[in-house]
């Protein structure tokens, strides 16, 4: 679980993703992420897209409002420019 807390902090901290959304480098410091990723254990089938935007909607409102677009558009965007 500690790489996974890791893991999804350099990822919020990415810079092509902070650049996409036009905002400095947020401080993550007060998300409880064992909290946040406590309904994820144990993973054993595949996490929906909607799943993961559930789980993940409060570090992302804690890094910025949701685009117009929602967030749900706007992370597949930005996934596929990182391709």
């Amino acid at each position: 679980m500690e790489q996974l807390i890791l893991n999804m902090t350099a990822a919020f901290q990415e810079e092509a993703f902070l650049q996409k959304l036009s905002r400095p480098r947020p401080s993550l410091e007060g998300l409880d992420w064992a909290a946040l990723l406590a309904p994820l254990p144990p993973i054993e089938e595949r996490i929906s897209a909607l799943r993961a935007l559930e789980i993940f909607r409060p570090a992302l409102e804690a890094i910025a409002p949701e685009p117009e677009e929602g967030w749900g558009l706007y992370a597949y965007r930005t996934a596929v420019a990182l391709l």
